[in-house]
């Protein structure tokens, strides 16, 4: 029978009393959830017959030329700008003013260790006026424009739009009047936003802002939200100081070794992370997914050469199927990964 490990879920929470204690696991944003996902009906990718070398020089040379890729640093700027670019394309659109844009800190695009297909996590922006028209034409753009889908995974039939969030000043307003008025319990009409700020309050004090020039300082705000006595914590910078995932060290263990690999191999790399970053915009999939291993396998060497590389990983000596240690992975997974290392 062949062995899997059980596929984790992860979405952060804001608040670790949220959930029942046996869903705990970690503090604050540290939290996963367990799902059971059914796996069996997710077939380890195959590639197709092999292709030849000139296809393959095209596709290896344009994918490195749009995204950056294997230099991790400069991945992680093309991603930033060009989430950038396209928060600014949507203000034009729509007549929107952009006062503030950031996001979590501790993600692989700030830590400068993307990869393509990776996202902005806890992407919070605030505008000026409505949120939710501003927030539609984002996701869309994100999503399906082929400029952007190269570099930026972004799920648009998520519940939360990849946990992108848009704040009116209204809601800002809504919060300080909240606040100024030293009420122990908000209107029940005003909640939702009151808790959209304290949520953006926490990311302004310790989070990455995709520019530095925002017209607004909030420096009013964060001296009204040290009197809010259900404040957001700082989760941000205990998580600043822990060592960095097994996933992150396998990536920049990949962006070492790729210039010496083959043609092939490095094709094979990029055609993994192409399968892996679709998927994510497809709810009902994992965002990993194994690929076949085994001797009639049309690139049977090549994998044999990742595996013994260290890029790819058996998980189960037993286990026809290998997974790239670089991609999205099961919290399992990568409890298995960091036993490797």
């Amino acid at each position: 029978m062949l062995h899997r490990l059980m596929p984790l879920s992860t979405f952060p929470i804001t608040t670790h009393q949220a959930l029942p204690q046996h869903l705990r696991f970690g503090q604050g944003q540290d939290i996963f959830v367990r799902r059971h996902v059914d796996t069996t009906a997710q077939s380890p990718i195959r590639f197709s017959a092999r292709i030849s070398p000139n296809a393959m020089h095209c596709a290896v040379t344009s994918f490195e030329r749009e995204t950056g890729f294997p230099d991790l640093a400069l991945t992680s700027r093309k991603i930033e700008e060009a989430v950038a670019q396209a928060i600014e394309q949507v203000c034009q659109e729509k007549d929107i003013k952009v006062l503030y844009a950031g996001y979590d800190p501790t993600c692989s695009v700030a830590r400068g260790v993307a990869v393509p297909g990776s996202d902005l996590d806890g992407l919070t922006i605030v505008v000026n006026k409505k949120a939710r028209p501003f927030k539609k034409t984002l996701v869309q753009r994100l999503s399906y424009e082929p400029a952007y889908r190269q570099l930026i995974a972004f799920n648009p039939k998520s519940d939360d739009s990849q946990g992108i969030k848009v704040i009116n000043t209204r809601e800002i307003d809504i919060y300080k009047n909240h606040i100024l008025k030293r009420e122990a319990v908000a209107p029940a009409k005003d909640w939702d936003a009151i808790c959209r700020v304290r949520q953006f309050m926490a990311l302004v004090a310790y989070g990455k802002p995709l520019r530095e020039d925002y017209p607004i300082k909030w420096k009013d705000l964060a001296e009204l939200n040290q009197k809010d006595s259900r404040r957001e914590p700082d989760y941000y910078s205990p998580l600043l100081k822990r060592p960095p995932k097994a996933k992150y060290i396998y990536r920049q263990r990949l962006a070492e070794l790729y210039p010496t690999l083959t043609l092939a191999e490095k094709w094979i790399i990029i055609k993994t992370q192409q399968d892996n970053t679709a998927r994510r915009y497809q709810p009902k999939l994992q965002p990993s997914v194994p690929l076949e291993f085994s001797p009639q396998h049309d690139y049977y060497a090549e994998l044999c050469s990742l595996r013994d590389k260290g890029l790819l990983i058996q998980l189960d000596p037993e286990s026809p199927e290998l997974i790239a240690a670089w991609s999205p992975l099961y919290i399992g997974q990568e409890i298995e990964l960091e036993s490797r290392l």
